[in-house]
C-alpha cells in the first residue's frame, strides 16, 4: 500500500510541474494517481469500495498533513492568516485536502475495481 501511496502523491505533485499539462492533467491527478497507484497494493481487500476508501482516506491524511504544514508556515512568517483572508486560506487548504481525497477514493475504487475485474479473466 506504501508504493502505491508514494506513486499517487507522485503523481498528484509531479503533474503540477509540468508546463501546460497541469492546466488539463493537474484537476484530475489526484484520480489518475490513485488508479495507478492502487494497482501496485498487492495485499488490498477484495472489495473495491474498502480499497477505495482506505486507499482515499490515506491520501486525504498526507494531504490534510502537507496543507497544515503549510499554513504553520504560512502563519509563522507572514500575518496573512488573519481575519476574512485567514478564513479563506484555511477554508481553501481544507477543501483542496478534500477534494484531493474524494478524487483519490474514486479512482481506487475505479483502479481497484477494473483490476480485480482484469484477474477474474
Amino acid at each position: 500500500m506504501l508504493k502505491g501511496i508514494f506513486i499517487t502523491v507522485g503523481i498528484t505533485i509531479g503533474v503540477l510541474f509540468i508546463p501546460l499539462v497541469h492546466f488539463v492533467a493537474g484537476p484530475i491527478s489526484p484520480f489518475l494517481g490513485a488508479y495507478i497507484g492502487v494497482a501496485s497494493w498487492k495485499g488490498r481487500p477484495s472489495s473495491a469500495l474498502t480499497t477505495g476508501l482506505v486507499f482515499g482516506f490515506a491520501i486525504w491524511l498526507i494531504f490534510a498533513a502537507i496543507a497544515a504544514i503549510v499554513l504553520i508556515v504560512l502563519g509563522v512568517a507572514t500575518s496573512a492568516i488573519s481575519g476574512r483572508a485567514g478564513v479563506l486560506i484555511i477554508g481553501g487548504a481544507i477543501g483542496g485536502a478534500c477534494y484531493i481525497g474524494a478524487l483519490a477514493t474514486a479512482g481506487a475504487v475505479f483502479g481497484a475495481s477494473r483490476t480485480s475485474a482484469s484477474e477474474q479473466t
